[in-house]
């Protein structure tokens, strides 16, 4: 899945990102962070709640600036928001008026394209996103995972290079949340994006990522930056696999949730 050679698609160099509040001193939501990123690798992003995950994708995507450090993105610094990439949210956010075709199509007409030139992909998306026979659906008629699906489509359909996900699956029931995480790592085999996944699950990281990033708390660094060595392709077998569950504990250990001496080290210097 990964592409070897070359500079990597997202590098990000000792950013670091503040807030300013009215009354006090700054908040500071992330400290020195640098990640470098390989085009069409999967990385999940884990830390407790309100450490600067979501800071993160918003930064990588240029929705916001760092206060300190630099972010660039295929080669180049990124100083406004990038067409890009693709953004999924834990709510699908899905315009309840439009159709999932209408939603789907949604960027394009933004992005002010014609939407007749992107007609094949669409249909190419709802096959991949097994959402055939629910094109003219609205969202009141569709689940929680259907949803997402939508969005998961919407946020393809413009071709971005790199695939933002801020816990796509958060507010889904177990069952559905496992199903939606076997289809992403189907979507994902067949669509080669580089993709950063933000999740509070570490079952659900470890199973998809080739790289799992563990924020400290707020302000947030970098952690844990471990190598899932797992073969691909997966599915749910993987969690009866013996690295797995290593690789499990390895990033519970880092979150302060296990004190297991079955670990691997770091696997990045």
């Amino acid at each position: 899945m990964i592409k070897s050679g070359g500079a990597p698609i997202v590098s990000l160099t000792q950013v670091t990102k503040s807030y300013r509040t009215e009354r006090g001193p700054d908040v500071r939501s992330l400290r020195s962070i640098s990640l470098a990123i390989d085009e069409g690798q999967f990385i999940s992003v884990v830390g407790h709640s309100g450490c600067g995950k979501t800071t993160l994708l918003k930064i990588i995507s240029g929705l916001l600036m760092p206060s300190a450090g630099s972010v660039v993105v295929d080669g180049a610094a990124v100083v406004s928001p990038l067409s890009s990439v693709g953004f999924v949210f834990q709510s699908s956010l899905l315009l309840p008026w439009r159709t999932s075709l209408d939603n789907i199509l949604l960027p394009i007409e933004l992005l002010h394209k014609n939407k007749q030139d992107y007609a094949d992909r669409a249909a190419r998306l709802i096959e991949i996103t097994g959402l055939q026979g629910f094109e003219k659906m609205y969202p009141r008629e569709l689940s929680g995972g259907m949803q997402q699906r939508v969005a998961i489509a919407r946020a393809l359909i413009h071709d971005p290079e790199i695939l933002l996900m801020d816990e796509p699956f958060g507010s889904l029931d177990e069952l559905t949340r496992e199903e939606m995480s076997i289809e992403l790592l189907k979507i994902t085999e067949k669509m080669k994006k580089t993709v950063v996944f933000v999740t509070h699950s570490v079952s659900e990281a470890v199973m998809l990522a080739d790289r799992v990033i563990v924020l400290s708390p707020r302000p947030a660094t970098v952690q844990l930056d471990l190598n899932i060595e797992c073969a691909r392709p997966r599915d749910s077998s993987i969690r009866t696999d013996s690295d797995y569950i290593v690789y499990c504990e390895t990033v519970r250990a880092s979150l302060g949730l296990s004190t297991a001496r079955n670990t691997v080290r770091n696997s990045q210097p």
